[in-house]
Order: C-alpha cells, then sequence, then structure tokens
C-alpha cells in the first residue's frame, strides 16, 4: 500500500467518526472496515463469547486502549463468525 492511500484511508475514517459524533447517528462500515475484521482462523459462539468476556475486563480497567483491542475482537469473532453462516 502506499503512503497517500494509508493517509487518506485515516482521513477518511477520522471524518466519518467526527461526522457522526456531529449527528449521532450510526455509523455503517466501510468494506474495508469489514475486511480488516475479517479472518481465516477459527469463528463461531465460542470465539464470539471469549471476546464478549475480554470485554467485560477491558471495561472494568478503565483503559481506553484495551477498550478499543477488545471492541475490535469482538466486532472480528462476529463477522467471521457471520461469513461463514
Amino acid at each position: 500500500m502506499s503512503l497517500l492511500f494509508v493517509v487518506s484511508r485515516v482521513l477518511l475514517r477520522e471524518y466519518a467518526e467526527v461526522a457522526v459524533a456531529a449527528t449521532g447517528a450510526p455509523r455503517k462500515l466501510t468494506s474495508a472496515e469489514l475486511e480488516e475484521l475479517r479472518s481465516d482462523g477459527p469463528a463461531g459462539p465460542a470465539l464470539l463469547a471469549d471476546a464478549l468476556k475480554a470485554l467485560g475486563v477491558a471495561r472494568r480497567t478503565d483503559n481506553r486502549f484495551k477498550l478499543e483491542e477488545a471492541l475490535a475482537s469482538v466486532a472480528s469473532a462476529a463477522v467471521t463468525w457471520r461469513d461463514r453462516l
């Protein structure tokens, strides 16, 4: 990937997040964001349950980085499982 492509993706994502924050409307994930969430590894309810448990732990830590990481894991597990149905 070129640097220009990466920077433009970051800027577009930031713009979308600002627009959502300003309007309060939910934002749909882009196809690139969905592709990032997909994985070739295991999928199913057990993986999603583990990700949800990790999310609960992360919420109690009051650490924004851990919370964002746990939310990404939940999203990834959900998207991967849905794709395999």
